[in-house]
C-alpha cells in the first residue's frame, strides 16, 4: 500500500491544481480499497486556494473522496484572516486543523504524518528562496524548530536564493530575523545534544558574493555568513539526498511505501523533479536541471518532467550569443539526456493548452499524459529499495 503526500506553502496555479486533482482521482481509483492514501498540507499562500471560487471545482473533485485528508495551518490562517466555512460544511471530515496558538504545530503534524516509516532520526528542509521577500523562510525555520522539539536532527540545505538565509548581518525592521533565528535554533539543538547541520550551495553563494576567494576546504565559512552555516559543493548536499530521511521544501510531494524495506537493504530515495517555470527569466530552470544532473551523477534514480510553463524550455530553437552569459537550456537538456540514472519527460497537456510542440532535435524527451505520470511516480517507489520517493518543484 502506498501513501501520497503534498505540501504547499505557495499559491497553487490553476493549471497545477487541475493536473493534481486528476492525478489524485486516478491514484485513488486504482487504490480504492485502501485507506488514508492522500494527505495534503496547506500553509501560507497555499490556503488562499481554498477560498478562491475558481478552484472549487478542483477541491470538490479532491475532497469528494474520504481517503483524502487535508491539514490546515491554523496559526497562518489566523494571521491572514482566512476562514473556510463553506468548504467545511461540505467536507468537514476531510480537514484537520492544527493548534492556532502554536506556530510550529502545523510542522509537527507534518513530521508525525510523514515520519511514520522513517528509519533515521533526521529531518531535512531545502530552501530555495531568501528571507523577507517571501514568508517561506519563516516556514523553514518553524519546521526546523518543530524537528528539534520532537527530538529529530534538523538539517537545512540552502540552494539558489536560499543561501541568503545565512547572511551574517541581517537587520530587518519589521520581520523575523532569519539569521538570528537560525543561530538560536543551533543553540537550542546543542542544549538538547542534537546536531544541527546547515549547508549552502557554494556556486549559488559565490554568485551572490559570499565567497571572496576560491573554496579552500569542503566546508567554507566566512565573516559574511552566520556561524555553522557552511558553503559547500552541491555534491555535499546531494550526499544528503542519498540518505533515507525526509526532506521537505516549500512545495513538495512524496510517495511512501507503507510496508518499508529492511534497513540494511535500503538505497537512496529516487527523485522526481518538476520543471515548471520558463527557462531564462529566473534561475529556477537551470537550478532544477543542475540539481537533477547532480542527483543522477550520484546514482540516484532521477526523473525530470517539464510541466506548466516549464515546457517553454523545449519549444523553438534557442540561440544565445556568448556575450549574454546565459546557459542555453536546450543545449543543457540535450547534453544530460543520455545520463544513465536520468530520464526526461514532457507533460503533453501543458504543451497542448499552449498550442506548442517539442523541438525536433530534443529527441531524448518522452511525451506523457496523466496516466503515464502516475505510472512514472508509482514505478519510482515500486522499483526502489527506499521507503519513499521525493518529488520537488522548480
Amino acid at each position: 500500500m502506498f501513501s501520497f503526500f503534498f505540501l504547499f506553502s505557495e499559491k497553487i496555479s490553476l493549471e497545477r491544481i487541475d493536473w493534481i486533482s486528476n492525478f489524485i482521482e486516478n491514484f485513488l481509483k486504482i487504490n480504492e480499497d485502501e485507506s488514508k492514501l492522500v494527505t495534503i498540507f496547506l500553509t501560507g499562500e497555499g490556503i488562499y486556494n481554498l477560498i478562491d471560487d475558481r478552484y472549487q471545482i478542483f477541491w470538490d473533485k479532491i475532497f469528494s473522496n474520504m481517503h483524502v485528508i487535508c491539514y490546515l495551518d491554523s496559526f497562518e490562517m489566523q494571521v491572514m484572516g482566512i476562514e473556510v466555512d463553506n468548504l467545511l460544511k461540505k467536507y468537514e471530515f476531510n480537514f484537520i486543523f492544527t493548534d492556532k496558538e502554536d506556530k510550529t504545530g502545523f510542522w509537527t503534524a507534518v513530521i508525525y504524518s510523514l515520519n511514520t516509516a522513517v528509519n533515521e532520526p533526521l529531518f531535512g528542509v531545502i530552501q530555495f528562496e531568501g528571507p523577507y521577500m517571501h514568508r517561506n523562510s519563516v516556514y523553514a525555520v518553524n519546521a526546523l524548530e518543530a524537528a528539534i522539539n520532537n527530538g529529530l536532527k534538523p538539517e537545512l540545505y540552502s540552494y539558489l536564493d536560499g543561501v541568503h538565509l545565512g547572511h551574517a548581518v541581517q537587520k530587518p525592521s519589521e520581520f523575523l530575523n532569519i539569521g538570528e533565528k537560525l543561530i538560536m535554533l543551533g543553540e537550542s539543538a546543542r542544549d538538547k545534544d542534537i546536531d544541527f547541520l546547515m549547508l549552502a550551495c557554494a556556486r549559488c553563494g559565490k554568485a551572490r558574493g559570499y565567497m571572496r576567494d576560491e573554496q579552500p576546504e569542503e566546508l567554507y565559512a566566512s565573516n559574511d555568513i552566520i556561524p555553522s552555516f557552511f558553503q559547500c559543493n552541491l555534491n555535499k548536499i546531494i550526499d544528503k539526498f542519498e540518505q533515507n530521511h525526509l526532506i521537505i521544501a516549500p512545495s513538495f510531494a512524496c510517495i511512501q511505501d507503507n510496508f518499508p524495506k529492511e534497513i540494511g537493504h535500503q538505497t537512496a530515495p529516487p527523485i522526481l523533479i518538476f520543471i515548471s517555470r520558463p527557462p531564462y527569466s529566473s534561475e529556477w530552470t537551470f537550478g532544477g536541471l543542475s540539481f537533477a544532473m547532480a542527483c543522477a551523477n550520484h546514482d540516484i534514480m532521477t526523473k525530470v518532467v517539464f510541466i506548466e510553463d516549464g515546457i517553454y524550455s523545449l519549444i523553438g530553437y534557442h540561440h544565445i550569443v556568448d556575450d549574454e552569459k546565459i546557459f542555453n537550456m536546450q543545449e543543457l537538456i540535450d547534453g544530460i539526456s543520455d545520463l544513465e540514472y536520468l530520464e526526461l519527460y514532457a507533460y503533453l497537456p501543458s504543451l497542448e493548452i499552449r498550442n506548442h510542440s517539442i523541438s525536433n532535435f530534443l529527441d531524448g524527451i518522452k511525451l506523457i499524459k496523466i496516466n503515464e505520470l502516475q505510472e512514472i511516480i508509482e514505478h519510482l517507489i515500486k522499483n526502489s529499495h527506499s521507503f519513499h520517493a521525493r518529488i520537488m518543484f522548480f
